[in-house]
């Protein structure tokens, strides 16, 4: 009886239960051998998977002599892609207009840590269309107070007159009619009478180097084969630079102990600053050295502020005014102590600048030994540019002022 309770107790206990069997899903197809599987443009790399070329097309593929091409393309699991010729690195996704002036095979080579992957286009470029004309900017220059220019006409055809134009820094600043220019021909025009001091640039033609740009038909008078040719974007001028050494004379000293006056002698407890040739410490003997000794004292200094130099009246009153900086330039000098002067313990090197607000500004500064080397002092102005400001070089001592004949070689800035 016991037993059979037992039974029915069991029983009514599986009632509602339900076994579940989850059925097996198919595996995954593989990919056919051979066959790189594309991730999402933009995915990172996979392991073992080299990258992969998504598309590589010129639009045209076939161009006229001068003509452009736009060069696209869309790679995928790349660390590195560059395109050759004439583009190199690029990104993964890209595109870029370039004119040709012959057939070209560009390859696209995209690299990953697993491997490379290629793909080459071809552009071909035939003569220019029969019965065009095709204006080419090819050269600029100046003579005097004239910017003159060259165009040749690539086409087939004489070219209408028409418009040109002289930029600086983008500005339009002067204008000439350019004559029909005969096919297979060149024609130079020029800017009279243009002076960038007059139209208010800061660089005066022949004196400072400026970069200028010139652009011929620029009302489309003349339907050419190529339109993107008609522009030319180059520097005239000789480079700016400024010489310390050559302008040490009319700068203002100063030291601990007060104002310092030119000339000055290196026995002067006060410090002194002059011109010489040395042996240095690295036994060679430099020439164009501007010689600068601390004051005297523990922590002494010395310290010169340099300008552009100008005469007031008759010139017969000199003094300095700040420099009005060009683009791209940069300070440069070699540092090194006088032979022998072992007893220093170091002095601390300083090139910068007074702004227009009267502060110094120091852009450069390091600490030089006597190592039996001399050292490089560097700086670039290049984010100065149209800033007039005055140079500042400085020379500091430490707790022992002895033999801190620190010495300044070929010091300048100069226009890259």
């Amino acid at each position: 009886m016991v037993v059979v309770m037992l039974l029915v107790l069991v029983a009514s206990m599986l009632v509602g239960c339900i076994k579940v069997v989850r059925k097996s899903e198919p595996a995954a197809t593989p990919a056919p051998a051979g066959q790189p599987v594309a991730p999402p443009s933009g995915a990172p790399e996979m392991p073992g998977q080299r990258p992969v070329i998504n598309s590589f097309s010129a639009s045209p593929e076939t161009i006229y002599k001068g003509q452009s091409v736009t060069l696209s393309w869309d790679v995928s699991g790349a660390t590195a892609v560059t395109i050759q010729p004439y583009i190199g690195a690029a990104q993964q996704v890209g595109s870029q207009v370039l004119p040709l002036a012959n057939s070209t095979t560009f390859t696209l080579t995209a690299t990953n840590s697993a491997g490379s992957t290629k793909r080459d286009v071809t552009v071909i470029v035939g003569a220019p269309l029969a019965g065009t004309p095709d204006l080419e900017v090819t050269e600029i220059f100046v003579r005097g107070d004239v910017v003159y220019y060259k165009v040749a006409n690539r086409g087939g055809v004489e070219s209408k007159g028409g418009t040109s134009k002289l930029y600086v820094g983008n500005l339009e600043k002067s204008t000439d009619y350019l004559e029909p220019v005969p096919a297979g021909q060149e024609l130079t025009g020029g800017f009279f009478k243009y002076s960038f001091e007059a139209m208010g640039d800061v660089l005066e033609v022949g004196l400072h180097r400026t970069q200028v740009k010139v652009c011929v038909d620029v009302e489309d008078a003349t339907k050419e084969s190529n339109e993107f040719n008609n522009c030319l974007t180059a520097w005239v001028g000789a480079t700016y630079e400024f010489d310390f050494v050559k302008y040490a004379h009319i700068a203002t000293w100063r030291s601990g102990g007060g104002v310092l006056k030119w000339p000055m002698v290196g026995g002067d407890s006060k410090g002194a600053a002059f011109l010489s040739k040395y042996v240095l410490e690295d036994g060679r003997t430099y020439s164009n050295t501007l010689a600068m000794y601390p004051q005297r004292v523990a922590f002494g200094s010395i310290q010169g502020t340099f300008g552009a130099p100008y005469t007031k009246q008759w010139g017969l009153e000199g003094g300095t005014k700040e420099v009005e900086l060009p683009p791209d330039c940069r300070f440069s000098a070699k540092v090194g102590f006088k032979e022998g002067a072992t007893k220093t313990d170091g002095v601390t090197v300083s090139f910068g600048i007074v702004d227009p607000s009267g502060s110094i500004v120091v852009l450069k500064s390091m600490k030089v030994g006597y190592d039996r080397m001399v050292d490089v002092v560097e700086a670039d102005l290049g984010a100065l540019a149209g800033q007039k400001v005055f140079f500042v070089l400085r020379v500091e001592a430490g707790p022992n002022w002895e033999d801190d004949y620190l010495i300044w070689v070929d010091p300048r800035v100069y226009q890259e």
